[in-house]
C-alpha cells in the first residue's frame, strides 16, 4: 500500500489552476464587461459558497463588472437584460448540479437559457451527471437552441459527455474555488477529521464509528439568534425592490460566513478524510493533508484524475475505512511543524 504523505505545500499546482481559470474565462470576458452571475447558493453546503466566492475573485482578476447577482427565487430576466445590456453576458454558477441529480437547479438553468436566448451565456465549471435519457434529450434541445451558450466542464468525463450527448461548445476548466487564497484558521485539535456526505450523492458511506472516529458533515448550520437575523435579512433582500449592491453584499456575507465555518471544521484535524469535493479542495488550499473516497457518481475521482493526480499521488482510497486507517497512520508520523498547514 502506498503510504506516501500528501504534499503539504502545492502552491505551484494551485497557481497553475488559477492561471488556467483566468485564461479560459479571459477568452470571453474583457476588462469592463458587464456580467450577471446567477444561481447564488443560498443553502448550507459550504462547497457551493466556496465556488461563489471563487467566482467573485475570478471576476475581480479579469476586471469584469458584476452588475447583477441573483438566486433562483430572485431571478428576473427583464432586470438581467437591462443591467447587462447588449455587450454583456450571463454566467451560471458552477458546481456539481448539471444533470438530473439536483432537478431544481437544472430546471433553473434551462429556464435561463430559454428566457435569455439573445444574450451570451456561460456555464461556469460543472460536473455533469444524468440518470434519465429524457432529461439528457431535454437539456440538449434547450442548450443547442440557444444562440451563444458555452459550457465549462470541470473534469474530462464531463467534457466528453457534453461533447457527445449535449452537442454544445465545451471547454475544460478547473473549479472556481481554486481562486480562493486560504490559510488554516485554527490549530489542529485532533489527529483526523472525517467529513462524510449525508445526502443522496454518498456512495454507501459507512456512517458508523470507524477506526475510533465518528463522521461529521458541513450542511448543518448552528441555530440561534444569528440564524433568526439572517432569515430576516434573506427575506428583506428577496424583495424585488432591494438595492442590487446590497443584495450582492449580502450574498458575499452569507457565502463568506459559510466558507469560514467549513474551513474551521476541516482545520480541526491534522489530516482530513472526505468524500466531498470541496472539502478536498479547501484542504489543499489550506495545506492540510487529506485522503478521499468517491461519491456514487465518481465525481471526486474524475476531478482528481483531470487536475490533481500527477501532483498528489496516493490520496485516493477505495473505502472510507482504508482512508481513515491511512490518515491515522499519517497523522501519527507527522512532525509538529507539519500539523498546521499554511
Amino acid at each position: 500500500m502506498d503510504q506516501t504523505p500528501p504534499a503539504l505545500d502545492d502552491r505551484a499546482l494551485i497557481g497553475e489552476l488559477r492561471a488556467t481559470l483566468v485564461e479560459v474565462l479571459g477568452r470571453y470576458l474583457r476588462p469592463g464587461t458587464r456580467v450577471a452571475l446567477l444561481d447564488f447558493p443560498g443553502h448550507t453546503n459550504v462547497g457551493d459558497s466556496a465556488i461563489w466566492l471563487g467566482e467573485l475573485e475570478l471576476l475581480r482578476a479579469l476586471r469584469a463588472r458584476l452588475v447583477y447577482a441573483g438566486d433562483i427565487t430572485r431571478y428576473d430576466p427583464a432586470v438581467v437584460r437591462s443591467r447587462v445590456g447588449s455587450g454583456g453576458l450571463v454566467l451560471l454558477h458552477g458546481g456539481g448540479n448539471l444533470g438530473d441529480l439536483w432537478p431544481r437547479h437544472q430546471a433553473f438553468r434551462e429556464r435561463v437559457l430559454v428566457d435569455l436566448a439573445e444574450l451570451p451565456v456561460i456555464q461556469l465549471p460543472q460536473s455533469i451527471h444524468f440518470r434519465e435519457p429524457a432529461a439528457v434529450a431535454r437539456a440538449r434541445e434547450i442548450m443547442t437552441a440557444h444562440r451563444s451558450f458555452t459550457l465549462l466542464a470541470r473534469d474530462r468525463p464531463s467534457l466528453e459527455f457534453a461533447e457527445r450527448e449535449l452537442g454544445v461548445r465545451t471547454t475544460l476548466c478547473p473549479d472556481s474555488a481554486f481562486m480562493l487564497q486560504l490559510r488554516r484558521p485554527v490549530r489542529a485539535r485532533q489527529p483526523v477529521l472525517w467529513l462524510s456526505r449525508t445526502d443522496h450523492e454518498a456512495a454507501d458511506s459507512e456512517r458508523g464509528v470507524l477506526s475510533g472516529l465518528a463522521p461529521v458533515d458541513w450542511i448543518r448550520e448552528p441555530r440561534g439568534r444569528l440564524a433568526s437575523v439572517s432569515g430576516a435579512l434573506d427575506r428583506w433582500h428577496a424583495r424585488p425592490s432591494a438595492p442590487a449592491t446590497s443584495v450582492r453584499a449580502w450574498y458575499r456575507i452569507q457565502a463568506g460566513r459559510r466558507l469560514r465555518r467549513g474551513c474551521r471544521l476541516l482545520a480541526r484535524g491534522r489530516v482530513v478524510v472526505t468524500n466531498r469535493l470541496h472539502a478536498q479542495i479547501l484542504s489543499l488550499l489550506m495545506g492540510i493533508p487529506h485522503f478521499f473516497t468517491d461519491t456514487a457518481q465518481g465525481k471526486l475521482t474524475a476531478h482528481y484524475r483531470t487536475w490533481l493526480e500527477a501532483s498528489l499521488p496516493g490520496i485516493s482510497c477505495p473505502s472510507e475505512r482504508e482512508a481513515l486507517d491511512r490518515a491515522i497512520a499519517l497523522a501519527a508520523r507527522m512532525a509538529p511543524g507539519q500539523q498546521e498547514g499554511r
